[in-house]
């Protein structure tokens, strides 16, 4: 139903997660000491800031010796980590990177089958567990031939009890509602969890940054952010280009990304935390209609053109049920609405309504005046050369200067198809160009009036300065006492 990404991991090797890492209450990832504090659910079901550690033994034919870590991207000197299929197929080459020794015991239902001083490439088979250790560890394990007996034990263990399901962050922002003291420098997009005092609330959140419309928190300011939510504690959680948010809106059939990652995409990530709904009786309750386009402005139409709507039918939990709605409004003389298309009428507000038996739901929509201009999102679309790319929008306003963007339906265009192809793509057109050079205007039509703009394809290259010394140049000081003088200097 929503969640967003966990552990700071290992982004330039493994992609392991550096954290604990729990699952179902199967334990996926643990480091030695240092990377412990989790946001957790325990198996009662209560979320939690909790401390989770990693107990694991190696039985020997001589002894018992401990394991410091489980599926770990980077082993410590002297360890001794434990490697499941879990893994993956990454290798293991740089967990034990600048290891003086390196000692790799690959074992099957307890039995030691192989050893060999450096790790093996590949995916770890099913059914088989590596011992990999490095100095003191790797001597721990020197001894061992194939068709000795070893076992293997490993769990979790949390000052919270039993955890379900956990992910690691790295500072504390929130304890027991105390604003803790971190960094305030920093700003950057960020991931945290918030969690109640009584562990029956949980708080997923991101923030955008690196972005002109967004520059990010520091810690500081995330963890008064998380405080003013309503958490008691919370965490921080690797954030940066990490950093998203996916959910779901009823009736959805798989959540999208909700947020601006500062990469300009999804980020390819180990692991992450939360919400699903239990699975529920498949029969619908409900729907959720909604603009087809999700874009600034959607939920407005200007009179004598349309908006265009869709409804996903849900059941009680709010996953997707297949049906076909039938659609009114609540006053017909402001808009009408035929499969889904909603044609404004009169200015003023309206309810939108999709019904199917007993079930229904409604969106609202602003009614504009009828248009008296049209505008676009630029006067010129500019492309590099055949086969670039743009995009545009045309906008409606009413005579008391309200407006929304125009569904490509209620807009003619003309324009020199051997220029450009334009495409209606969302809450405008995507323009691509046909010709390595070459110009056109285009015209965009709708209820009567028009607005253009330019197409232009290619580019000529013109010397702006030879930069072969300071003639042509100027300096600019302020405040004005300032001195300032160009010169030129060797090489430069």
């Amino acid at each position: 139903m929503a969640g967003v990404n966990g552990d700071f991991f290992d982004i330039n090797a493994t992609g392991a997660p550096i954290g604990v890492g729990i699952d179902r209450g199967q334990l996926q990832t643990a480091p030695a000491a240092g990377h412990n504090l989790t946001a957790s659910i325990t198996d009662q079901g209560k979320a939690v800031l909790a401390s989770v550690f990693l107990e694991a033994t190696v039985t020997l034919p001589g002894g018992v010796v401990k394991a410091t870590n489980f599926n770990s991207p980077v082993l410590g000197t002297d360890a001794i980590g434990v490697y499941t299929p879990l893994w993956g197929a990454s290798s293991r080459q740089t967990s034990v990177a600048g290891a003086s020794r390196v000692r790799e015991v690959e074992l099957r239902d307890g039995v030691v089958t192989a050893t060999r001083e450096q790790p093996a490439a590949g995916p770890i088979a099913a059914g088989t567990t590596l011992l990999l250790a490095r100095e003191a560890g790797a001597d721990a394990l020197a001894a061992l031939q194939p068709g000795d007996a070893v076992g293997v034990t490993y769990a979790p263990r949390s000052d919270a009890g039993k955890i379900a399901v956990a992910v690691g962050g790295n500072e504390v922002l929130l304890r027991d509602g105390v604003v803790q003291p971190v960094d305030n420098v920093a700003m950057h997009p960020r991931t945290a969890v918030g969690f109640s005092a009584d562990g029956r609330k949980l708080w997923l959140a991101t923030v955008d940054g690196r972005q002109a419309d967004s520059r990010g928190m520091t810690e500081l300011e995330l963890a008064r952010h998380m405080k003013s939510l309503g958490a008691d504690d919370a965490i921080n959680l690797d954030g940066g280009g990490s950093s998203t948010l996916l959910a779901r809106n009823e009736g959805e059939a798989a959540p999208s990304v909700r947020n601006s990652p500062s990469d300009g995409g999804e980020r390819l990530v180990p692991n992450g935390i939360g919400f699903a709904t239990v699975p529920g009786s498949g029969k619908l309750t409900g729907f959720a209609p909604a603009p087809a386009v999700a874009a600034d402005g959607a939920n407005r139409v200007l009179s004598g053109l349309s908006r265009h709507l869709v409804a996903d039918g849900h059941d009680e939990t709010g996953a997707a049920v297949a049906a076909d709605p039938r659609w009114s409004t609540s006053d017909p003389r402001r808009a009408s609405v035929t499969h889904g298309v909603v044609t404004g009428h009169r200015a003023g507000a309206v309810d939108v309504v999709a019904r199917s038996g007993r079930a229904s739901g409604k969106t609202a929509l602003s009614v504009l005046g009828k248009p008296v201009r049209l505008g676009t999102s630029t006067e010129q679309v500019a492309l590099s050369g055949a086969g670039a790319k743009s995009t545009f929008k045309v906008y409606g306003y009413d005579a008391d200067g309200y407006g929304t963007w125009l569904e490509p339906d209620d807009v003619k265009l003309d324009y020199d198809h051997s220029v450009v192809r334009i495409e209606p793509s969302g809450d405008g057109y995507a323009v691509t160009a046909l010709t390595a050079s070459g110009a056109s205007a285009i015209t965009a039509s709708a209820a009567g009036f028009t607005t253009h703009l330019a197409a232009s394809v290619g580019t000529v290259p013109r010397i702006a300065a030879p930069l072969d010394g300071p003639a042509g140049w100027t300096a600019t000081v302020f405040p004005a006492v300032v001195g300032a003088a160009l010169s030129a200097a060797p090489g430069r």
